[in-house]
């Protein structure tokens, strides 16, 4: 088949990729806590260019558990929580490492600096990312990502 362009083709703006960037913790963090703290290290901060932009964020990475409980995940923009998520490692075995991946499609609506943070909490035990132990022959590794796609 032949194919014959006359013109220039129009209406198909939008989902560009303006900027991408990303950070990686590869050291151990842990937790006990049953309120929502802090994952030192994970955290992105990302200007958006212009208002209608979206960010993708995508988070991977590894948690140990030392003791069968629950725990959870949350996604901050700034202060307030846009994502979260249980796992249920409920059972009588202990010592495992889970992998996990969040991505979220945010629409922020705003041209001003966003800080993006993983938050971590403990049903019950600890929690620790990146191993269930400090060694670190047996530490992975945590990665935030964060891409501003235009409108």
């Amino acid at each position: 088949a032949t194919i014959v362009n006359s013109g220039t083709a129009t209406g198909f703006g939008g989902g560009k990729i303006n900027q991408v960037l990303s950070t990686e913790l590869d050291t151990y963090f842990a937790t006990s806590s049953t309120s929502f703290v802090d994952v030192t290290g994970v955290q992105q901060t990302i200007t958006p260019s212009a208002s209608d932009s979206k960010i993708f964020i995508m988070l991977t990475g590894t948690i140990g558990k030392a003791t069968g409980s629950n725990f959870m995940l949350q996604l901050l923009r700034d202060v307030t929580s846009i994502y979260s998520t249980v796992w249920d490692t409920e059972s009588p075995n202990t010592n495992y490492d889970y992998m996990w991946a969040i991505s979220f499609l945010d629409s922020p609506s705003s041209t001003s600096a966003l800080d993006y943070q993983l938050q971590l909490k403990a049903d019950t035990g600890s929690s620790v990312i990146n191993s269930r132990s400090d060694t670190p022959a047996n530490r992975g590794i945590t990665n935030i990502t964060c891409w501003e796609i235009l409108a």
